[in-house]
């Protein structure tokens, strides 16, 4: 696929990239976690309102496949696997490594703001007890 220029994002429609384990499920891995049944709902209803949702994971191999399949069995709505959706890959003719998404929902993110927001003035602290 040749290199095109990105053109206007503002034509995609919203998209959501969901993590699996501490995300949709309680994180048990390499077991599958009981559902979180509300982050779920609101996958499933954000969905049925034309949000395009990324299943976006570390998992591979046989624990992807599970994870999907559980995905399929809970009806979860996936537009795409740890890639991006059709969409975005006709609109910048690739796709890119990391999925472009508007929302990235994850059990360990941080969002950049809250960092911007610190100031980090004692060194002898480590970067985690300064996010506590």
């Amino acid at each position: 696929m040749t290199n095109q220029p990105i053109t206007d994002f503002s034509t995609l429609p919203p998209i959501m990239a969901v993590d699996f384990d501490g995300t949709l499920v309680v994180d048990k891995f390499p077991e599958i976690g009981k559902e979180r049944e509300h982050l779920c709902n609101l996958v499933r209803e954000l969905h049925s309102r034309g949000v395009k949702v990324i299943l976006w994971t570390s998992r591979t191999g046989e624990h992807l496949e599970n994870a999907v399949n559980w995905c399929k069995e809970h009806n979860i709505p996936l537009d795409a696997v740890n890639q991006n959706i059709s969409e975005v890959i006709e609109l910048t003719g690739y796709d890119t490594r990391k999925v472009f998404a508007d929302v990235y929902v994850d059990d360990k993110s941080c969002p950049a703001k809250v960092l911007e927001l610190r100031q980090f003035s004692n060194q002898e602290e480590s970067w985690l007890e300064k996010l506590a």
